[in-house]
């Protein structure tokens, strides 16, 4: 193998490597926004999911004919309050 052979061969593989680290840069600031977005996400999401918690902790005073029982939810403490922090936020 002649010496212009092996430089150009290295030449060549530098700039695959500065490629590669260009594309890793690339994909660590992707990494970073896609995270930073899930945050978001999850920030938007953590209300919705109190509520959801709320509304399933309600049903348990429903029977199978969407009948409430009131004498239980009356003495549900838990719920009461639980409803009263959605209501103030």
């Amino acid at each position: 193998m002649d010496d212009s052979h092996s430089k150009n061969d290295i030449n060549d593989w530098h700039k695959v490597i500065d490629q590669l680290k260009k594309d890793n840069e690339a994909l660590k600031s992707n990494n970073q926004e896609l995270q930073q977005h899930i945050h978001q996400l999850e920030d938007e999401i953590d209300p919705m999911r109190q509520e959801n918690d709320v509304f399933h902790h309600l049903l348990q005073h429903f029977d199978s004919t969407a009948f409430m029982d009131f004498s239980t939810y009356r003495d549900d403490r838990p719920l009461k309050n639980a409803i009263k922090r959605l209501k103030e936020q």
